[in-house]
């Protein structure tokens, strides 16, 4: 079989396991917090539309800043589906000060593991009538906050960015961007569409950055576009050890990609609720360059 016909395969079983439960909605919002603080560059000059944030949890927190060390998970949770997950979740929520998850679901069950964590999830569609996109939490509040989808070329069903600023513990701004990349098309024309999103996201960003999630680098092709998306931003990628990433002919599929931070630790472990496997950083903030 060839790697065009398993897409297809893939395609065709994703359809008949779940697409008749997807619906996207029709209207969008743009959503910021009520703050004194500026929208990222009008989440990116020129886009046309602005997309519906819902906050999962209260956005209030005791703590206000973040670093100088970070703990992060990154994780595509398998719209919540498998048994198990409400355990991981918990357990994740516990150890890290911020998540970064794909393929979330709003279920009832959700906001009591978060808790009081300033918790946002971009809506990409809708899911047995839930919101469904990614979400990202963390132990304080974001200042700005954008999200954007991509339709994906054939179904038309989206796939999202979410891109948080939060304030570090020197004074400096965090950029997080969230994605789920383009899966279903060979073609890389939609998916460089989106890293070029992302990117525009990152140089309007003159602090540190970390970018992950579910990129869906199942090519060469594709990994080579990352790379000449990000690197020129001076970010780097992370390789887990072990690396346990979930692979798609051989190429890990969750990224992660940082710049401004030293890598403490970097691991992915098995997840028995997810067809992901989690991928876990610690990471420690470098100090912020002179001021000219």
């Amino acid at each position: 079989m060839s790697a065009l016909q398993a897409i297809i395969s893939t395609l065709i079983l994703w359809v008949l396991s779940g697409l008749a439960n997807i619906e996207v909605p029709e209207g969008l919002s743009y959503w910021q917090p009520d703050r004194p603080h500026q929208a990222l560059s009008d989440c990116v000059e020129g886009l046309p539309e602005r997309q519906l944030l819902q906050a999962a949890a209260p956005m209030q927190t005791s703590r206000k800043t973040l670093g100088p060390l970070l703990r992060v998970a990154v994780w595509n949770s398998y719209k919540l589906e498998q048994p198990g997950w409400q355990q991981e979740l918990a357990e994740l929520t516990a150890q890290r000060d911020l998540l970064l998850l794909q393929e979330v679901v709003a279920r009832a069950e959700l906001a009591p593991i978060l808790g009081e964590r300033p918790s946002l999830l971009l809506q990409a569609f809708t899911y047995n009538q839930l919101a469904a996109g990614v979400m990202t939490s963390a132990v304080v509040s974001p200042s700005a906050v954008c999200g954007i989808r991509t339709a994906e070329p054939w179904i038309g069903v989206p796939k999202s960015l979410l891109a948080n600023r939060y304030p570090l513990h020197d004074g400096q701004s965090l950029l997080v961007v969230n994605l789920h990349g383009i899966n279903f098309v060979w073609e890389l024309e939609a998916y460089q569409q989106q890293l070029d999103l992302l990117a525009a996201l990152v140089k309007q960003h003159s602090g540190p950055v970390i970018v992950a999630g579910d990129f869906n680098s199942w090519r060469q092709e594709r990994i080579d576009r990352i790379g000449l998306t990000l690197k020129p931003l001076q970010l780097r990628a992370v390789r887990p050890m072990p690396d346990r990433r979930t692979r798609i002919f051989g190429f890990a599929i969750d990224q992660l990609w940082l710049r401004g931070f030293e890598v403490e630790q970097a691991a992915s472990y098995v997840s028995e609720s997810s067809d992901h496997n989690g991928l876990l950083v610690e990471l420690r903030l470098k100090p912020a360059p002179p001021a000219h």
